[in-house]
């Protein structure tokens, strides 16, 4: 029987003998919290993180330097993350700067404050979040180019797509981003897309700090172009790849580009290149008036490769006489009529007694009856309908105080529109005053699109000596003087609400100038072919 002392003395050689496991030298190793949790780390502990979206050197980066290393410390906390399976922790939103000038200051100066890192520990969601984190972290501080944002928000996609195990539309992704706090819209979506595409072409011009307005013009270009080749030549795809990589520098100009584009495409087509140039100048001018939703962006146009191609050619519009023409007072819709239809008045009581005779709204419209708007009594003389439209688009312009950028023309429909002395005030405090600005706005809009004077670049000469041709240009530069003068094109509901249909703006009067323009320009382009309409007479 062992005695109680031999028991003890065997407790005792129990407790110092240790585990009972096989003995080793590597220390066990801790889970990581399953919380956020702040922690104290050593710089060998933790890597950037390796699908950071900003590929380019922070611009700031000396600034940032210099900054830590006189307070010998960060600002801010990391935020950290670790994958599944990793040994190191990882950045999990911003600071993938901050680390590589921690590391480069402790190599430079082998001081411990700058190896000792305040972290903050969130426990791992997801790839697609923290690359999320980096993209929202990145836009808020606004100095990752265009083509990184590019990359990474196609990187989120793909990661998304894994993640679910389907495919996603541009829809699909845009709202499946927003509910993660990064808001993208469909537009921008397809642009940065588009910038992916050019990165095959100018990847060092792209890294310069494109934006977004160039990258926009460039696709309008090469839309404009596609459309235009598209009967012409099968090898134009490769001659703009070829063109747009030969002009890849920091001074990418789309000007130089279209110039050598245009002489490629004269070889390969045998048109020659100035006429190529109109002729995509018309489809990018003719986009002014019906640009679109996805378009969002102010058409721009190359007014003064035009204007220096017609250097050379006689000017056919005598600006004296215009404004000379403009300041007097036009006659009214009433004398013209009396002076070209003597028995004007008799045909207005005709006209009127069979609109008073017009059957009610609900009433069946015989299959036989004719769809002409108005009884065609007068006659169609091409100069008589020129004169009455001045008249009749000045009557309609004048409560709106706007009568002053009417120009006659002998071309054409008879008159152009220039663009006002000063800017429209839309944004006045008072609404009063803000209203009456709009609906101008949408007057003068209206009466540049009745004058079809920039749907051909055959019309160009017509009014290119005008201001409002010079502001085009000054657009095409980078001046937003063109959409601060005349705004942007209204949209068209709020065209119609607030202009045609509303009697408190146009009066009935007003409507029936408007009516009588526009049935006369019908006149005008049914009975006469466009090149007699816009031909110059001598």
């Amino acid at each position: 029987m062992m005695s109680k002392e031999n028991k003890r003395k065997q407790v005792q050689g129990m407790l110092l003998e240790g585990d009972f496991g096989e003995h080793t030298e590597t220390p066990l190793v801790l889970s990581d919290p399953l919380t956020v949790t702040q922690m104290i780390l050593k710089l060998s502990d933790i890597k950037a993180y390796d699908k950071n979206p900003r590929k380019e050197i922070n611009p700031l980066y000396d600034e940032i330097k210099a900054s830590v290393l006189s307070n010998k410390r960060l600002n801010n906390n990391f935020n950290i993350t670790k994958r599944p399976g990793d040994d190191l922790f990882m950045i999990e939103s911003g600071g993938n700067t901050r680390l590589q000038i921690l590391n480069e200051l402790y190599n430079e100066t082998g001081d411990e404050a700058f190896n000792q890192v305040q972290c903050l520990f969130v426990p791992w969601s997801s790839e697609s979040n923290i690359l999320t984190s980096h993209l929202i972290e990145n836009e808020m501080r606004g100095d990752m180019t265009l083509i990184d944002k590019a990359y990474a928000v196609k990187n989120l996609k793909e990661e998304m797509e894994i993640e679910m195990g389907k495919a996603l539309s541009g829809r699909g992704f845009c709202d499946r981003s927003a509910k993660r706090g990064y808001k993208i819209s469909r537009r921008d979506f397809t642009r940065l897309n588009y910038a992916i595409e050019l990165d095959q072409m100018i990847p060092q011009t792209l890294r310069t700090g494109m934006g977004v307005r160039k990258i926009d013009e460039i696709k309008k270009l090469y839309q404009s172009y596609c459309d235009y080749c598209l009967d012409k030549t099968d090898r134009f795809e490769l001659i703009f790849i070829g063109v747009m990589s030969e002009h890849d520098d920091e001074g990418f100009k789309l000007k130089e580009v279209r110039s050598d584009l245009d002489e490629k495409l004269a070889v390969e087509t045998g048109i020659k290149s100035n006429y190529i140039f109109l002729e995509i100048q018309s489809m990018l001018v003719n986009s002014i008036s019906g640009q679109k939703e996805s378009g969002d962006v102010e058409p721009q146009t190359d007014m003064s490769s035009y204007a220096e191609s017609q250097s050379t050619q006689t000017s056919v519009a005598d600006q004296d006489n215009t404004q000379a023409i403009n300041n007097s007072h036009p006659e009214t819709n009433d004398d013209i009529d009396n002076k070209t239809q003597p028995a004007a008045t008799e045909k207005q009581s005709a006209r009127k007694t069979r609109e008073d005779k017009q059957p009610p709204a609900n009433a069946s419209i015989p299959q036989n009856e004719s769809t002409q708007l108005t009884p065609e009594l007068e006659d169609v003389d091409l100069i008589s309908l020129r004169n009455k439209n001045y008249a009749l688009i000045c009557n309609f312009a004048r409560p709106y105080q706007l009568e002053n950028v009417i120009h006659q023309l002998e071309t054409g429909f008879g008159f152009f529109i220039e663009c006002p002395e000063h800017e429209f005030d839309i944004d006045n405090s008072d609404e009063m005053t803000a209203f009456k600005s709009n609906i101008r706005n949408f007057t003068w809009w209206f009466m540049f699109g009745l004058s079809e004077q920039n749907l051909n670049v055959s019309r160009f000469d017509t009014w290119k000596h005008t201001e409002l041709f010079k502001l085009f240009y000054e657009q095409e530069r980078g001046s937003d003087c063109l959409s601060k003068r005349v705004n942007n094109p209204p949209e068209l509901r709020l065209f119609l609400a607030l202009l045609l249909q509303c009697t408190e703006t146009l009066s009935d009067k007003g409507f029936l100038y408007v009516f009588r323009l526009m049935e006369n320009i019908r006149k005008i382009k049914k009975h006469y072919p466009d090149k007699l309409i816009w031909e110059h007479q001598e």
